[in-house]
């Protein structure tokens, strides 16, 4: 009998809980299931019953709802995961005589790691991008800032930027956008610029909401150069900032 033994489970729950607290200062963690490799941006949340496995990256400002788990890969800035979403999920190696992990893995005659096989190349999941309720991201795949992800969906195709997939295998259902607002936003990177930049400038959004209307409808009092003004918004002049970690606070 061991001393961990003697603990209850709630209370070493607890402790793990309070240890990943400490670990991503500034971050909202209610789930003790995070890897100490795990890397989170500025004010992610993390919501109970979530599971976060080892070398896994999250960007600034994005959360996991409740249940949701990310075995591998990154997940970029502005991200929304709804509940029980799984990201990046080991797969079973089929080019094996066995398929059990008993026969290719550690415990195999091979006696190697097995994460090589089984998450060999790990998703990739852009900036501002929605994942529905209980959508699976397979491995290999690579999502587009701005594109949704229908409730149920199972991708195992790459997602172009801004497009909403759906179904299983996901399919794109359409843009968001025209592909003239599509690129006018992936040429601005708002995602990459501070918080407290794009608070103290909200009319940046207000003229990216009314871009499509004025492309496709300019007033007939407008010039040339007041449309091309109106059209076209820019947060040029302010430096692409890298995302900050919250890294692990020394004890």
């Amino acid at each position: 009998m061991t001393l961990r033994s003697l603990i209850p489970p709630f209370l070493s729950e607890y402790v793990r809980l309070l240890l990943c607290r400490r670990r991503y200062p500034g971050c909202l963690i209610n789930s003790p299931y995070i890897h100490p490799s795990v890397m989170l941006g500025r004010s992610c949340q993390v919501a109970q019953g979530c599971e976060l496995w080892k070398g896994v990256t999250v960007g600034d400002y994005s959360y996991f709802s409740r249940g949701s788990l990310m075995a591998s890969g990154s997940v970029g800035n502005y991200c929304s995961i709804a509940p029980y979403v799984q990201i990046g999920m080991p797969n079973h190696p089929t080019h094996f005589p066995s398929t059990s992990p008993f026969m290719y893995g550690s415990f195999g005659s091979s006696g190697r790691d097995a994460s090589s096989d089984e998450m060999p190349s790990p998703p990739s999941i852009g900036h501002d991008v929605w994942i529905g309720s209980g959508a699976q991201i397979l491995q290999g795949v690579t999502i587009g800032h701005g594109a949704v992800v229908a409730a149920g969906a199972v991708v195992t195709t790459n997602v172009a930027p801004f497009t909403i997939v759906a179904g299983i295998p996901a399919r794109p259902i359409r843009r968001r956008f025209p592909d003239a607002v599509c690129d006018e936003l992936l040429r601005l990177q708002w995602w990459n610029l501070p918080h407290e930049q794009l608070k103290a400038h909200p009319e940046w959004f207000a003229k990216a909401l009314h871009l499509r209307s004025t492309m496709q409808r300019p007033s007939d009092s407008e010039t040339p150069g007041e449309r091309n003004q109106t059209a076209s918004f820019s947060v040029e002049g302010h430096a692409d900032t890298s995302r900050r970690r919250c890294r692990r606070t020394s004890s």
